[in-house]
């Protein structure tokens, strides 16, 4: 459990098409520089729920990415993982209705939504990016929040409802919240909205995720930029939903993935989740 006195300080803030994705960047030489730099890092997730590592030195992916557990805790293995928790990102079948193993366009979504419990933190690291497309798009969930606040009060309350959410993929099943009210006065948030997701009978859930979607396509909603080279993407997975476009399918883009726990020496100081206004 997290530090609410402490995180009380961090309730996140709204980001769109206003920031420059440079307001994320964090530059470091190497791995073994991360913890030295944890303070920017961790600064940026709890203003944002984004930060991006720059890499100057071309060390190994597994190098890059495992280097963030003396930062967010311990990795979490899934399906797709190896025995460290690391998922490679790359056209493996353009026919499966996961448009992750595609190079379809990836809709916006949290990772691990289909879990009882989805990561805190993801990491996503750049091995080669894409010659054209596959451009990384990210858009704060406190926003969404805030926005269904204004424009559909209802709407919003029928996001909180348990069966708002239903998702069935690689053998899980899972039925909830969009949002949910934890750890004193956060909330987190939880979607997808592609072929795993399982369509509502009920007309009122189905016109609040309209409205989602309503949010989601508009680009001054948005943070969009290319992942290069070398740069891991850190995401507080209860704030920022992400997505990516479509690139094409001869296209050699790779990435590695990785969750966190987040049950680390800072976790009283990584606020995942954002304060929501009522």
């Amino acid at each position: 459990m997290e530090s609410t006195k402490n995180c009380n300080n961090y309730p996140k803030r709204v980001f769109g098409s206003e920031l420059a994705p440079e307001s994320f960047f964090v530059p470091v030489r190497s791995s073994k520089e991360v913890p030295s730099s944890a303070n920017s890092i961790i600064s940026l997730l709890n203003t944002y729920g984004v930060a991006v590592v720059e890499f100057e030195e071309n060390e190994s992916a597994r190098q890059q990415l495992l280097c963030f557990g003396q930062l967010f805790g311990n990795t979490m293995r899934h399906d797709r993982s190896d025995d460290d928790g690391i998922a490679e990102v790359a056209v493996i079948d353009e026919s499966s209705v996961y448009p992750g193993v595609s190079s379809r366009a990836y809709t916006f979504h949290t990772d691990g939504s289909y879990d009882e419990n989805p990561p805190p933190i993801v990491a996503l690291r750049c091995e080669i990016p894409a010659r054209r497309g596959g451009v990384t798009q990210l858009a704060s969930g406190k926003k969404l929040h805030e926005w269904l606040l204004s424009k559909d009060r209802a709407a919003l309350e029928t996001l909180y409802e348990k069966d708002s959410l239903s998702i069935k993929r690689a053998g899980k099943s899972f039925s909830g919240a969009v949002f949910t009210e934890y750890s004193g006065n956060r909330v987190r948030l939880r979607y997808r909205s592609d072929e795993a997701a399982l369509a509502s009978d009920s007309q009122k859930t189905q016109k609040a995720i309209n409205l989602v979607q309503d949010f989601l396509s508009e680009e001054e909603n948005l943070v969009s930029f290319e992942l290069g080279a070398r740069q891991v993407l850190l995401t507080d997975n209860f704030t920022v939903l992400h997505g990516r476009t479509a690139f094409g399918a001869d296209d050699p883009r790779r990435m590695h993935r990785l969750w966190f726990d987040r049950l680390s020496s800072n976790n009283d100081e990584v606020c995942v989740g954002f304060i929501a206004n009522k």
